[in-house]
C-alpha cells in the first residue's frame, strides 16, 4: 500500500459562550480530512470500532500524541442517521475552515 501525504494546520472555532477551540486538522493528498478524535468527541469504543474496519483510518501525531481519524471512516462507521448527518456537517465545517473561499456555499 502506498501512503498518502497529510498536511496539518490549526483551525480555531469560537463557541457560542465566547471560548475558542483550537484544533489541528489534516488534509490528505487524496483530499481526505483528518480530524482530532477529541475534537469530534469520539469515544475509545468508537475509535476501536473504526480501527477494526480499517487499521489505516486512525493515526497518531508522534510530536504531540494526538490521535486523528479519517473523517470518511467516522461517517461510514456511524450507525445512527441523525448522528451521521451531524458528523458530516462537522467535517464540512472543518473543510470550510481549511478552504474559506470554496464553492460549496
Amino acid at each position: 500500500m502506498i501512503g498518502i501525504g497529510i498536511q496539518f494546520c490549526h483551525v480555531v472555532k469560537r463557541q457560542p459562550n465566547g471560548f475558542q477551540i483550537v484544533s489541528k486538522v489534516g488534509l490528505g493528498t487524496d483530499q481526505s480530512v483528518w480530524a482530532e478524535v477529541a475534537y469530534l468527541g469520539l469515544s475509545r469504543k468508537a475509535v476501536d470500532e473504526i480501527l477494526e474496519e480499517d487499521r489505516t483510518a486512525v493515526i497518531v501525531d508522534h510530536d504531540d500524541g494526538r490521535e486523528y481519524v479519517n473523517s470518511h471512516a467516522v461517517v461510514k462507521n456511524c450507525r445512527c442517521p441523525k448522528l451521521q448527518k451531524q458528523l458530516t456537517a462537522a467535517v464540512d465545517e472543518l473543510r470550510d475552515r481549511l478552504h474559506p473561499k470554496n464553492f460549496r456555499r
